[in-house]
């Protein structure tokens, strides 16, 4: 089976190989860009090699390959469609939040001591600098532009998630965790407009609903591994792993888009 999996394996990825930068080009990308996307994928992989080990090594061999194969799928998939690029960017954007968002309470009880009341006043307090963060999303827009108002808000999180990962005390990791809420939650409503956009009127609902699947269906996978690495006393790990994948997203929905333009 493992061989006959080794073969298929090989076989796609020449098929990819051979295909993929000539859709590229149909698509209307010239040669820097097809040059800059594979630097930004080498760079993420090479980032990512250490983490996937210690991954590997905590949630056993069988799972990382099943998990990985599972979202390699997906995202190839993705990359057949006009719209792939969204579908990519989303799916790494909350492959990336889910190794942390929903296991902050788990954090700050195992690492700092915190108290359900602390932990609820520090939610709390989220939820107005989220708010504060929604609000001020189409002045950012404005003066940035889009594009560049989603990749800017997400690396600045990027920080505050290592500030969240490496804090000393409570307050030091409540304030990381309401910065990096703020600026991610700014984002959000910027891409989902930016991505209706700039695709047809007729295309709007499949964009929407492959960007949902890809957005949802990694946010499942990560919290499971998540809750493994942390069940290990590993609480830091998911942050690092959420940075590098934040910086991929982001960099990629700069360089796939900040030279289109409106659909009509």
């Amino acid at each position: 089976m493992l061989l006959s999996a080794s073969v298929l394996n090989g076989l796609a990825f020449g098929i990819w190989g051979v295909i993929f930068n000539l859709y590229l080009l149909g698509l209307g990308f010239q040669e820097d860009f097809i040059g800059l996307l594979f630097l930004v994928s080498g760079i993420t992989y090479g980032l990512a090699a250490f983490p996937a080990g210690i991954i590997c090594d905590r949630i056993g061999r069988r799972t990382s390959f099943l998990t990985g194969a599972t979202v390699t799928a997906m995202f190839m998939h993705a990359c057949r469609l006009i719209i792939g690029e969204l579908t990519l960017t989303a799916g790494l954007t909350g492959l990336g939040a889910s190794f942390i968002v929903p296991l902050f309470n788990v954090f700050f009880t195992r690492k700092h001591a915190a108290t359900p009341e602390q932990i609820g006043l520090i939610f709390a307090l989220g939820d107005v600098t989220i708010a504060t963060g929604t609000l001020l999303a189409p002045v950012v827009s404005t003066r940035l532009g889009k594009v560049r108002a989603v990749a800017f808000t997400e690396l600045i999180s990027i920080p505050f998630i290592y500030g969240i990962a490496i804090s000393p005390n409570l307050g030091f990791a409540a304030v990381s965790y309401l910065a990096r809420g703020s600026l991610m939650n700014m984002a959000g409503p910027i891409r989902n407009n930016f991505a209706m956009e700039i695709v047809l009127e007729s295309e709007r609902a499949t964009t929407s609903g492959l960007t949902i699947m890809a957005d949802g269906i990694p946010r499942a996978i990560s919290t499971g591994l998540a809750r493994q690495i942390m069940r290990e006393g590993n609480y830091d790990l998911p942050y690092f792993v959420t940075s590098i994948l934040y910086l991929a997203a982001s960099t990629l929905f700069l360089t796939f888009f900040r030279k289109t333009k409106k659909k009509q």
